[in-house]
């Protein structure tokens, strides 16, 4: 027969039935003011806030609206109720598109020229400040940032990128020269994600080193410290490698030489190791056949959404699978034979 467990109170009270267990709960989560001999009676099922400052505590207060901290609801009644501007900001500005994450909210705009985007940033903008005012919502503006893609060159172009600004409820937002920072990728102008790259490969190695001393003052078997590499080496270094990999061959030397150092590090074997057996006894993959099982991974995850999932609409799977021109697809399969660079 299953018991259920006793509960113990601050006091060091006990309770073992259902109804010992409400009444110390609610002893606890609402305890009576010092000095107050008047019981405050709280309806089941109800909400209240209370303060306690140092031993003082005050009466308990109802909530009648809102929802706990910490809910999971309250992140899906945020998206749900912030959802009606995005339809007003692309209805109101022609060319506009908008991508959010959570309460981070981007406007993409495309043009022939730098004021062309900046107008049509701008109108955005202020419709959103609008609809903010009516559905009582306030944007910061002050952490607006503004990056402009574009594979052109020149110093005309970069003359016209430095003079540009996009004007946000009274503030003046400039492009960035330098790349930007978004839901952890960071975007550069050329959008060939090289900054990314380098950043993550900069994390990763500061994670090898903080592992490496950990395994050294603590020591680790070998299957542990593989499973501490993958998770907290591999996974700052190959972060958003889906986005970027086309077989570049700088890059792939890069996180071939990582694996290598994680090899030795796991087996202890010294440098003179052959690469190739180092690297199979340590359990680690290649780094060919690592980025390429991440990006297959994510096509097949992009081809299992729905037909109507906007993810289908912005990133190019349609027709990665047709018997025509099947290397001519923007995500095409590429055959590859995995191998080890020798570091």
């Amino acid at each position: 027969m299953a018991t259920t467990p006793t509960l113990r109170g601050p006091q060091g009270q006990l309770a073992s039935s259902i109804d010992e267990k409400e009444t110390l709960i609610r002893e606890t989560a609402f305890p009576q003011a010092p000095g107050d001999s008047q019981e405050v009676e709280i309806p089941q099922g109800s909400w209240h806030s209370q303060l306690q400052i140092d031993n003082t505590q005050c009466p308990a207060h109802p909530i009648n609206s809102g929802v706990p901290q910490g809910s999971p609801v309250s992140p899906i009644l945020f998206i749900i109720y912030l959802s009606g501007v995005f339809e007003v900001i692309e209805r109101s500005v022609t060319g506009i598109q908008s991508l959010s994450f959570a309460d981070d909210i981007g406007l993409l705009a495309s043009g022939y020229s730098v004021k062309e985007v900046c107008d049509k940033l701008q109108k955005a903008a202020k419709v959103a400040i609008e609809w903010g005012h009516d559905n009582v919502v306030q944007f910061d503006a002050g952490k607006t940032e503004a990056v402009l893609l574009t594979r052109k060159r020149g110093r005309e172009l970069k003359d016209q990128i430095q003079r540009a600004q996009v004007e946000v409820d009274g503030h003046c937002v400039p492009f960035n020269l330098e790349a930007t920072r978004w839901l952890g990728v960071w975007l550069d102008s050329g959008l060939n994600l090289k900054t990314h790259y380098q950043t993550c490969m900069r994390k990763a190695r500061a994670a090898e080193n903080r592992v490496q001393r950990l395994c050294q003052s603590h020591g680790l078997a070998p299957g542990l410290a593989r499973q501490v590499q993958v998770a907290a080496v591999q996974s700052v270094a190959l972060y958003g490698a889906e986005l970027w990999w086309q077989g570049q061959k700088d890059r792939l030397a890069g996180i071939q030489l990582m694996i290598n150092r994680q090899a030795r590090a796991i087996t202890g074997m010294l440098k003179s190791t052959p690469v190739g057996p180092l690297v199979r006894e340590a359990g680690l993959a290649p780094a060919e056949a690592l980025l390429e099982a991440r990006q297959l991974r994510y096509t097949t995850r992009l081809l299992s959404l729905p037909e109507n999932h906007p993810a289908k609409k912005i990133l190019p799977v349609h027709g990665l699978w047709d018997n025509t021109s099947l290397d001519n697809s923007p995500i095409s399969y590429r055959q590859t034979h995995p191998r080890a660079l020798k570091a």
